[in-house]
């Protein structure tokens, strides 16, 4: 699920220079679902190598999702400032295909049995 999302979202991302109006919200909306779908898969594969602290998993994994997510804006405000907002956008793309392949040797944890806690 989390490789599938990240390949959904490579070309909704370099979609964006080329749309207008109303395909902009279209595009964002969807962009945000990819982005978001990989958040419960993430967190379920954290609580599972930490079946006695789910709490701080789901913890870690969120904090480490947005505090990533505002370091990255700055990052990229400033990229932007210096290169012009098409350079960021297709480095934008080039993110999600890293994150697809880091993501490639996760266990996938619906052919996995429950464990008992």
């Amino acid at each position: 699920m989390i490789v599938a999302s990240m390949l959904v979202l490579i070309p909704l991302v370099l979609a964006f220079p080329y749309v207008k109006g109303l395909w902009v919200a279209i595009l964002l909306a969807l962009s945000g679902f990819a982005v978001v779908s990989t958040f419960a898969p993430a967190i379920v594969l954290a609580q599972s190598l930490m079946p006695r602290h789910i709490g701080v998993a789901s913890g870690l994994m969120m904090g480490f999702a947005i505090g990533t997510g505002g370091l990255g804006l700055l990052l990229l405000g400033g990229i932007a400032d210096a290169r012009g907002v098409p350079f960021v956008i297709h480095l934008l793309a080039f993110i999600p295909a890293l994150a697809a392949a880091l993501a490639l040797p996760l266990p996938d944890l619906r052919r996995q049995p429950a464990k008992a806690h």
